[in-house]
C-alpha cells in the first residue's frame, strides 16, 4: 500500500497524465449534443440562463465559487461528463490549473470515480497573470474547457494506466508537450476553439517566458486547426 501511495503521489504531482491518442475521447456520438462554436460568450446573457445551465450541466458537480457560470459553460461542451462527479476546487498549487482523478476514489469502479479540477490560489509571480481571476470571461471558459478535456481522457483509464501515464508525464518533456497540445485539440473539437484561443492570446506570452509555451497551441495554431473542422465553417 505504501508503494501504491508513493506512485500515486508521484504520478499525480503535476495533475495530469501524458498523451495517449487512443484513449482521449473525441465528441463522437455526442457531437449532435454539443453547442455550436460561439465567438464570444456574454456573461450578462449567460447569467440569465444560470438556472437552466445548472439544472442540465450541474448534476454531481461542485462548482467553483465566483466562477460558476464559466464552469457551467465549459461543462456544456462535454456531454460525456453530464453525470460524472467533478469538483472544481481552490488550492495552492504550482500550476494555475490542473485536472486529475480524486485519489480516494481510484481503487473502485471506473464509473464511480470522482474527478477534480484544481484552480490554484497562489503560483509564482511570473505565472500569476495566468490565474483564473486575472483572465477574461471567455478565456476562463477556455482554460476550464482544457482541463475538462483532461477529465474526459481519464474516464476509461485503469488504475495501472493512470499511474504509468503519470510517471511518464513526470519524466518525459516530449510527452508533456504532445499530450497538452492534443488536449487543446480535444477542447477545440468540443467547439471551444474561440474560448481556448482567448485563453491562449492572454496567457501564451506568460507561458513562453516561463519556458512552457511549447506545451500548448499558439493562437494562430488554434485558428488554423479550427479552419479544418466543419463546425467552424
Amino acid at each position: 500500500m505504501r508503494t501504491l501511495l508513493f506512485l500515486l503521489v508521484l504520478g499525480f504531482f503535476v495533475g495530469n497524465g501524458p498523451f495517449d491518442s487512443a484513449s482521449v475521447a473525441e465528441p463522437g456520438h455526442f457531437s449532435d449534443q454539443l453547442p455550436p462554436p460561439v465567438p464570444q460568450y456574454d456573461r450578462t446573457a449567460d447569467a440569465l440562463l444560470y438556472d437552466s445551465l445548472r439544472l442540465v450541466f450541474g448534476q454531481n458537480k461542485v462548482l467553483p465559487e465566483g466562477y460558476e457560470l464559466e464552469a457551467l459553460r465549459a461543462l456544456s461542451h462535454y456531454p460525456e461528463l453530464r453525470e460524472v462527479p467533478v469538483s472544481f476546487i481552490f488550492r495552492k498549487n504550482p500550476v494555475a490549473h490542473t485536472s486529475r482523478p480524486r485519489n480516494g476514489r481510484l481503487l473502485g469502479r471506473r464509473d464511480r470515480r470522482h474527478y477534480l479540477v484544481i484552480i490554484s490560489t497562489q503560483v509564482s509571480e511570473q505565472l500569476d497573470p495566468g490565474r483564473l481571476p486575472n483572465l477574461s470571461y471567455n478565456a476562463r471558459i477556455g482554460v476550464l474547457g482544457h482541463e475538462l478535456a483532461h477529465t474526459v481522457d481519464y474516464l476509461d483509464r485503469s488504475l495501472g494506466n493512470l499511474i504509468g501515464l503519470g510517471l511518464r508525464y513526470a519524466t518525459d518533456p516530449q510527452v508533456v508537450e504532445r499530450w497538452e497540445r492534443f488536449t487543446d485539440s480535444t477542447a477545440i473539437r468540443h467547439n471551444l476553439g474561440y474560448q481556448l484561443r482567448s485563453w491562449s492570446e492572454e496567457v501564451h506570452p506568460i507561458l513562453e517566458k516561463a519556458g512552457r509555451g511549447q506545451n500548448y497551441l499558439r493562437p494562430e495554431e488554434i485558428t488554423e486547426f479550427m479552419r479544418t473542422l466543419p463546425a467552424y465553417q
